[in-house]
């Protein structure tokens, strides 16, 4: 999204800066700050496709246990070094996000593994352009949008779950030939199983 808004006229999902996907977690804590929330933080690691570096992130974020269960980022902050990544970082990327090379790959990273969960594709609906991208856990499931045509998409969501903690979109615009986080859904509580339903509709 950054590297979109910092290079509007071009059509690739990503420049030099890389798609990070998560590989582990660790160190979680969760503090009650009042009845109905809490403060989560736990350290994040991640990789991109290109480079086979672990990167590691400080995660804090704010669940609403009143508001269906909402989970929202609060701020962040990288552990691992960045500067080196200056001399490559796109324009409109913010450079503690970035992991960067000189070799630029405009392909979408359909087939990459988060937290050692494969991708599964699936077309939504009738539209021939956008597949739905899931990676299933056994502790819950992470789903993207990819927009495989040359017009911009919106995508209107409706998530209900059970026993889960969820992102909250209600609706999303994709451009072409980029990928869009819709939501991540993990569970609540380890005692009891959990299920989801979304429901995923196109408006243009």
């Amino acid at each position: 999204m950054q590297f979109r808004r910092g290079n509007s006229r071009s059509v690739a999902s990503f420049g030099a800066c890389q798609k990070l996907v998560g590989t582990w977690y660790e160190h979680i804590s969760e503090v009650r700050t009042q009845a109905s929330s809490a403060i989560l933080t736990m350290y994040v690691h991640a990789r991109t496709a290109l480079l086979e570096v672990d990167e590691i992130f400080f995660v804090i974020l704010e669940i609403i246990y009143e508001d269906k269960n909402v989970v929202r980022l609060l701020s962040f902050d990288r552990i691992t070094a960045y500067a080196p990544y200056a001399a490559c970082v796109d324009e409109g990327v913010q450079l503690k996000l970035c992991v960067c090379s000189k070799r630029k790959s405009d392909m979408l990273p359909l087939g990459s593994v988060s937290f050692n969960a494969p991708s599964e594709l699936d077309a939504l609906g009738d539209s021939r352009c956008l597949e739905k991208v899931s990676r299933s856990h056994p502790d819950g499931i992470i789903m993207e949008i990819v927009n495989l045509c040359r017009e911009e998409a919106t995508v209107r969501i409706k998530l209900e779950g059970r026993n889960m903690i969820s992102t909250e979109q209600r609706q999303v615009q994709v451009h072409p030939f980029a990928m869009h986080l819709l939501f991540v859904s993990i569970k609540q509580d380890e005692r009891f199983k959990w299920d989801y339903r979304v429901y995923l509709k196109p408006i243009s």
